[in-house]
């Protein structure tokens, strides 16, 4: 099983479909796991190893579980936006030039 159904079978288990149906709600734990993740780094450079790798998946669980809600392919989208990162003038490799603007 892949992650994103061992995830959506792990939240149906739980009945908490309705804590995952909400692309807002979804959004927004993205952005509370990332705080999480920053406040390990706010006062130490080297956070413990462990708990740095506990934030990053409590992260890619949410980002996973808001693509399974948008029905979209999460390595798909990763695959697209590299090549549109990958057609880009970056400004370190271009002189200080970009020819197209960064999001």
């Amino acid at each position: 099983m892949n992650s994103a159904d061992r995830i959506r079978q792990f939240v149906a288990d739980r009945g908490w479909q309705r804590y995952h149906s909400r692309q807002r709600s979804l959004a927004l734990a993205i952005c509370s796991e990332a705080g999480e993740l920053a406040a390990l780094y706010r006062w130490n450079e080297s956070p413990d190893p462990d708990r740095v790798a506990d934030e990053v998946a409590d992260i890619a669980i949410f980002c996973i579980s808001l693509c399974n809600r948008l029905n979209l392919d999460l390595e798909q989208c990763i695959a697209e936006k590299m090549d549109e990162n990958e057609s880009r003038e970056w400004p370190e490799l271009s002189g200080g030039r970009v020819s197209l603007p960064i999001d």
